[in-house]
């Protein structure tokens, strides 16, 4: 409940913009709710020209609040900039002749004017040029489809600028996610091998931070909001004692304190809200295994499917592990009722336990029934569901919807591998499908709620599949082996989704915005030395600028 008043309070000033109304009503907008609604222009949407409109409204409707009125013109004079209008330069000038008390906005203005009189460009346009490594490998592997005649997917690479990939960095974040992902190019076509994929990918990653306008304008939030955010992320709950203590002693922003209070807050079982809050609602839609659609299934089994991820991610939460364990563990935690529904022996009583698993067939969320029976129909398995939630649970990729006209696929009692053929008939299906449908096949193994089976319909499984680029695997054991192999892929998509849930949005589908990539790449990198455990990827958020400042767009 508190994380929702949370995160209500941060998008409810920003949506009242939206509502029409009386210029009267208008007025009733406070300045901060305003500039608020000027970043959403500017940052996420690129509507220079209203931003500016707003930012100087802003600035009109400050006040005696003097640090957001020379906050605001700054954010409006970098929005000239983008626009190479000369106008930048008499805003900053504007900032240092009416705001001069107002030191960390003046150091900006002086900062920036000074660059534009010596010619120099705005900010955060450095070092985005890609032509040297990327135009031989778009020659190469990308603009046979992705041209101006063909537009495969409405995309025309052989016109993006690559000397400059702030031109259009939302496109070039696209490209790179299916580049890190391996999605792209498309299977049974020429790919550059995996050393040249990641020289690119770096080259991509290096250019894009620094592609996007500096976001060192951002005002702060005192300690106690900051410790509030918080225990709101972490435990939605009010902060306790101790965490008010250390942002009353103005100790909070000590890096050493700000890891050990997040740490505490982990392994403290009040984090189990950040389970249900966030991990439930973005890997595995377990909430949904009470829907009517799941009615047949005894309700004993679908409670003891949602217990066992519960308590499975809340361990990897308190005990630190590292993420890509979600797909690797080798332990659940089982009760007598789901160990005989898996079929493995020795656990007795309706108690939870954690129990280490006899076989590597059945490990991480892949061998959940949560996530087994909520990507299956019930009555039977579908590799192409599984596949579309594997793709996205651990590739951040989001399969298309069917092309529009294509009829969906009859019911007939066909093994899956040989219903799945159906969908390489017509090429408009085919390219999809030959990314996702081979990561379903590889649970086949697995019934529509989670039994293991070697036989479908009478026929032995065939869970065989590869990867776009051409890695086999030959059932779930090897499938998540060879996940490992596409890391940086997952940490990314992790990284990502924690830090917009904790920006406040919306999950499973909140996102950040392209802006505020680098911040996300940071987090992973950051992250690494510590082989990616959760304390460590948390601490990057919540270390960040965009959670630590006044301004959060929803």
């Amino acid at each position: 409940m508190i994380r929702s008043i949370l995160r209500m309070g941060l998008v409810l000033p920003v949506l009242a913009l939206c509502v029409p109304g009386t210029a009267a009503a208008f007025q009733t907008v406070s300045p901060q709710a305003l500039y608020q609604e000027a970043l959403v222009a500017e940052q996420a949407v690129g509507d220079l020209a209203t931003a500016i409109d707003l930012y100087e409204r802003v600035a009109r409707m400050s006040g005696n609040n003097r640090s957001l009125a020379a906050q605001a013109l700054v954010r409006a004079a970098g929005a000239y900039e983008k626009l190479e209008s000369t106008q930048a330069g008499a805003l900053y000038a504007e900032v240092l002749r009416r705001y001069p008390e107002q030191t960390e906005w003046v150091s900006v203005a002086e900062a920036r004017l000074g660059a534009l009189q010596l010619g120099a460009p705005p900010a955060g346009s450095r070092r985005t040029d890609v032509s040297a490594t990327l135009d031989p490998i778009l020659s190469a592997y990308c603009v046979t489809c992705h041209n101006a005649s063909t537009r495969t997917a409405g995309l025309a690479l052989s016109e993006l600028n690559t000397a400059d990939v702030s031109e259009e960095p939302a496109l070039w974040e696209n490209v790179l996610g299916r580049l890190r992902s391996g999605t792209m190019p498309p299977a049974d076509t020429a790919r550059p091998d995996a050393g040249t994929r990641r020289r690119v990918v770096t080259t991509l990653e290096l250019a894009l931070d620094q592609a996007y306008p500096s976001q060192g304008m951002r005002q702060r939030v005192s300690d106690p909001d900051l410790a509030s955010r918080l225990s709101g992320l972490i435990w939605a709950a009010p902060p306790d004692a101790e965490l008010i203590d250390a942002a009353r002693q103005g100790r909070l922003r000590d890096p050493r304190v700000l890891e050990q209070q997040v740490r505490r807050m982990l392994g403290d079982p009040r984090s189990v809200a950040l389970v249900e809050g966030f991990f439930e609602q973005w890997l595995s839609p377990i909430g949904n295994l009470d829907a009517e659609r799941y009615a047949a299934v005894d309700p004993a089994l679908r409670q003891a499917f949602r217990q066992e991820t519960r308590l499975f991610i809340g361990s990897q939460l308190r005990e630190d592990r590292p993420a890509m364990e979600l797909w690797t563990a080798d332990y659940s935690f089982l009760n007598d009722r789901l160990a005989e529904h898996y079929g493995i022996a020795g656990v007795d009583g309706a108690r939870f336990r954690r129990v280490d698993l006899p076989s590597a067939t059945r490990g991480g969320l892949l061998g959940h029934g949560s996530f087994l029976l909520t990507t299956a129909p019930v009555t039977r398995t579908s590799p192409t569901s599984r596949g579309r939630a594997s793709l996205m649970n651990f590739f951040g990729e989001r399969a298309p919807d069917p092309p529009p006209g294509v009829a969906p696929m009859p019911e007939v009692e066909r093994p899956g591998r040989s219903r799945l053929a159906d969908h390489l008939v017509n090429p408009g299906c085919a390219g999809c499908h030959r990314i996702f449908d081979p990561l379903g096949l590889a649970l086949e193994n697995f019934d529509a709620t989670g039994r293991w089976r070697t036989t479908d319909q009478g026929a032995p499984i065939d869970a065989s599949g590869a990867f776009v680029d051409g890695t086999a695997y030959l059932g779930p054991e090897q499938f998540r082996a060879a996940l490992t192999g596409y890391k940086d892929a997952f940490m990314t998509h992790a990284a990502k989704s924690l830090l917009a849930y904790a920006l406040g949005r919306d999950m499973p589908r909140g996102e950040p915005y392209p802006y505020e990539m680098p911040t996300v790449r940071a987090i992973v990198r950051e992250s690494a030395a510590a082989d990616y455990r959760w304390a460590s990827m948390l601490l990057g958020v919540v270390r960040s600028d965009l959670f630590q400042t006044e301004e959060i767009i929803p």
